[in-house]
């Protein structure tokens, strides 16, 4: 099975996300950022398969009784090339610490594999990607009108898991 960590983002900066991602998808055409309807979220660990997630599972309940929640700010609109559009991420010096050492908690987890991009993640909330490359001008030309500024909560780690193509919230663990 495919899973993904991320913190989920909740409130108006949640709605907004998914209102800008299914808007762009609708007016441009483009459906990648929506095929797997993933709900809103930063990714905090990128997708690995397993068939044991329970030791990720335990990690995360002893992880999240040990740390505390915090904030961070969604501010702005940028993109990774012509391939992805998104929200851009102000992480807070609480928030940066926390992901360090939720990335190494996950390393002592058996058969979950750390790519050498986990943990150096600039973070963001896609709006569109993959098959944005021909239309990208277009598409800039419009969402990058966009100003959202967002206080947003860092209080909850999540585990997505990819069923029937689809990304659901597995389990969700909150930050004390």
């Amino acid at each position: 099975m495919k899973y993904l960590i991320v913190t989920l983002i909740k409130g108006e900066a949640g709605k907004y996300q998914q209102s800008l991602l299914k808007s762009i998808a609708k007016k441009f055409g483009v459906s990648s950022a929506t095929q797997r309807m993933p709900p809103a979220h930063l990714t905090l660990k990128y997708s690995f398969e397993t068939d044991a997630i329970r030791p990720v599972e335990s990690c995360l309940e002893d992880f999240t009784e040990t740390h505390k929640k915090c904030q961070y700010t969604m501010k702005g609109i940028s993109h990774f090339g012509v391939e992805v559009i998104f929200i851009d991420v102000v992480p807070s010096k609480a928030m940066e610490k926390i992901h360090a050492e939720l990335i190494e908690a996950l390393r002592k987890v058996p058969n979950i594999l750390i790519k050498e991009y986990d943990g150096r993640t600039h973070f963001h909330a896609s709006v569109a990607h993959t098959d944005i490359k021909e239309k990208f001008k277009e598409i800039w030309a419009d969402v990058s009108k966009e100003s959202p500024d967002f206080k947003v909560k860092f209080d909850n780690i999540a585990i997505l898991k990819l069923a029937g193509g689809v990304w659901q919230v597995h389990k969700e663990f909150k930050l004390k």
